[in-house]
């Protein structure tokens, strides 16, 4: 079976509720493109995933709307450009909504490809 080795990114962005936030969403979507080809990504508008949490400092349950991105990076996990351009936009994304944590995972991952691109 033939295999190939990737780098999964799975990002949690807030769901947008204004244009601008669209704006900075279709920006990262762009971005992630580039960087791997292609990507999953849940609807936006209506969001169809939330995220929930204890807030540490109310010890209160949190909900908040948001988007889940998965995109496989045709690099290594130990590829320290891919790296550095993740640490960047975790950083950018936090700024950009607002956001005290963005949650951003990589997992090294191995595609099965038998048959990729044979029709038949």
């Amino acid at each position: 079976m033939p295999l190939e080795p990737r780098t999964r990114i799975i990002l949690i962005l807030p769901a947008p509720t204004a244009r601008q936030e669209l704006k900075l969403v279709n920006k990262t979507l762009s971005y992630l493109l580039k960087l791997s080809g292609g990507l999953t990504a849940t609807s936006s508008i209506p969001s169809s995933f939330d995220g929930w949490w204890l807030n540490p400092r109310t010890g209160k349950l949190e909900q908040e709307p948001t988007l889940l991105i998965i995109a496989d990076v045709p690099r290594r996990l130990s590829d320290p450009k891919l790296l550095l351009a993740l640490d960047k936009l975790k950083l950018r994304c936090q700024k950009d909504f607002f956001q005290k944590i963005i949650w951003l995972t990589l997992h090294e991952i191995q595609r099965v490809n038998t048959d990729d691109n044979v029709r038949k």
